[in-house]
Order: C-alpha cells, then sequence, then structure tokens
C-alpha cells in the first residue's frame, strides 16, 4: 500500500517524483552468408528523486550496462502469381547489468508481452524498471504475401533468464525463469477481411492472456470486433478474470454525413459494459459530432449513466487529414 504521507500528519501528502534517463547504444550488423548477425552495447543512467513518500526515501541512481546478440536466418520462397512466402527462425543473448532501484514503480505497471518486444533487452515500458541479468530469447515467423490473394503471418517465441524479475506479475507471462509461450498471428484477404490474434500460454497450454479481432471494410463501411481475456492477477489488483467483447462500426452515409456504434459486453458479469452511437457532419468548413454514451456500470461506487455530447470543430485552418473532401472553398464570396 502507498503511503504519501511524508511528515506524518495523517494527511496524504502526494508523491513528487524527479527523473533524469540517459541512454546510449552502439549497434552493428554483420552478414555470414544467409546468418545475419547483430551485435549491440549499451549503457544507461537512470536518476530518480523521491520526495513526500515515507517509504522510498530521497530516491535512487545507478548505471545499466547491456549487451546484446541477435543471430537471424531468413529463408525467402517466391512461387507463380507473385506469392512468397518466408521464414525466419531468430535467437537473442542480451544481458543487463547493474542494481535495480529502490524508487516506485509507477509507469512500468502494466507491461505487455507481444512479438514487438520479443527481442529487446527490457520489456518494461518505461524506465523506471529495467529487466537485470542474462536471457535467451527464442522464435521465428512465417509468413505468406500475395499481392492479389490472401496474406498471413505466424509468430512464436519464448524468453528464457538467468533470474526471475519480481517486477513481473503472472498476467504478464514473463514471470519466473521462464516466460509463456507467445503466439501471434494475423490473416489478411483482398476483400478487405483482416484477423488477428495473440495469446500467451504455458507448457500446460494454461492460457493466462489471449485477444482476438477481426475487421472489415470497403468504401462505405466498416465493421470490427474483438475477444479479449486476461486470467486473475491479483499483482495488479484484478482479483477476477477479465471477458469481453467488442464491437464497432462506422458507416458513410453521404459525402458530409457518417454514423458510428460502438459497444462493449463484459462476459464475466453477463452483461452489456458500454455502448455509444454517434452522427457527424462534416464538410470543407467545420465538423459538428453528435454523440451519446452510456455506462452500465452499477456499483457501490459508481452508478450506471448517459452522456450527451455535442462538438464543433472548424476544419479551415487545419492540415490535409487525408479524408476525401469535396471541391468547394471555404470563403466569402465576391459580390
Amino acid at each position: 500500500t502507498e503511503d504519501t504521507d511524508a511528515n506524518g500528519d495523517g494527511v496524504v501528502d502526494g508523491r513528487d517524483l524527479l527523473r533524469f534517463n540517459v541512454d546510449a547504444e552502439w549497434l552493428r550488423t554483420y552478414q555470414l552468408g544467409g546468418l545475419q548477425m547483430q551485435t549491440q552495447l549499451g549503457l544507461a543512467g537512470d536518476v530518480i528523486r523521491v520526495s513526500d513518500d515515507s517509504i522510498f526515501d530521497d530516491g535512487d541512481s545507478g548505471l545499466a550496462p547491456m549487451a546484446g546478440v541477435t543471430l537471424r536466418y531468413p529463408m525467402v520462397r517466391a512461387s507463380a502469381g507473385g506469392v512468397r512466402q518466408f521464414i525466419e527462425p531468430v535467437a537473442q543473448i542480451g544481458w543487463i547489468g547493474g542494481d535495480g532501484l529502490s524508487v516506485p514503480n509507477e509507469e512500468s505497471t502494466r507491461v505487455e508481452f507481444d512479438e514487438g518486444n520479443l527481442l529487446s533487452l527490457s520489456r518494461f515500458p518505461a524506465t523506471d524498471r529495467r529487466e537485470r541479468g542474462w536471457a535467451v530469447a527464442l522464435g521465428g515467423t512465417w509468413a505468406r504475401l500475395d499481392p492479389d490473394g490472401w496474406s498471413a503471418s505466424v509468430t512464436l517465441g519464448q524468453i528464457v533468464r538467468e533470474e526471475a524479475q519480481a517486477d513481473f506479475s503472472d498476467s504478464t507471462g514473463l514471470s519466473g525463469t521462464t516466460s509463456d509461450f507467445l503466439l501471434a498471428g494475423q490473416l489478411e484477404f483482398d476483400a478487405g477481411l483482416a484477423i488477428s490474434g495473440r495469446t500467451l500460454f504455458n507448457e500446460s497450454f494454461d492460457v493466462s492472456k489471449a485477444e482476438v479481432r477481426g475487421d472489415w471494410s470497403n468504401d462505405r463501411l466498416n465493421v470490427g470486433g474483438s475477444y479479449i481475456w486476461i486470467n486473475e492477477d491479483t499483482d495488479i489488483d484484478l482479483d477476477s478474470p477479465i471477458g469481453e467483447l467488442t464491437f464497432d462500426g462506422g458507416i458513410k452515409i453521404d459525402q458530409f454525413w457518417s454514423a458510428n456504434v460502438d459497444w462493449r459486453y463484459d462476459l464475466e458479469l453477463g452483461r452489456a459494459a458500454t455502448a455509444a452511437a454517434g452522427l457527424t457532419y462534416t464538410n470543407e468548413c467545420v465538423r459538428v459530432g453528435l454523440s451519446i454514451n452510456r455506462s452500465f456500470a452499477d456499483s457501490t461506487t459508481i452508478e450506471p449513466s448517459t452522456r450527451l455530447a455535442l462538438t464543433v470543430s472548424l476544419r479551415g485552418f487545419a492540415a490535409d487529414t487525408g479524408e476525401q473532401v469535396v471541391t468547394r472553398s471555404c470563403g466569402k464570396q465576391a459580390k
């Protein structure tokens, strides 16, 4: 429990933080036949000062030297019709030295393990926490690319480390000395349909986190939905699992009018959580939006509520938004 009553008067003062971080890194890539080797060396300096907190007194500082070697062996096969298949096994050994700082965890409370940080030396989202010690990342990617048909990719990976990191909770999939398996994939069709998914599971196939997202769009209509499941994790105040279904969509009625809807359903509670709908008018001068949002939350602290909103924004001074606009000008016509 946070204790920010620094002077003991029974009043919470509010923690204050001053942080200064410096990172320097050197990268070099070598091509050894079909094998690609990337080396990296770095040094990070962290200075964090804490005030108005009786638990973390004054703050801490330290240096974090780091090094890593990543090996890749990409293989490509071309087929008829411009179809290409790609397979790339990867392996990385990395090390970060120094000691963890005795400071509050302000920004690294929610950690995601995905294909984007599989080969990162530290997977914390901010520098108030860093992974320490030796770690090995193993994985691979398969992809099929078709300019006129369907394309897909699948990534599988796992982390093995020398020492467990105390600030990785169970739901991150990174706790312990061996991480959960990461499995992620995407599937796209030329008709505008795209499906993506990601999951974390251990050797017993117990899933700690899963997400599936589907989208379809054309020139006028776009619809999408997702399923999210996260296992309970008391370290991040998640006393029960999260299971949700979401739906969102929009339609372009004509060159000026568009509408959108959004809906979220709580599978654990067996009821809708939120719903929203909106109507927007846009021309070359102004954008006007009318929306209604309904929250179905019902607890001892939060009551169900409905919110109406009207927004008006001028577009005459804005940069190009990338949207299709009519060829009219916004200005006063000469008499």
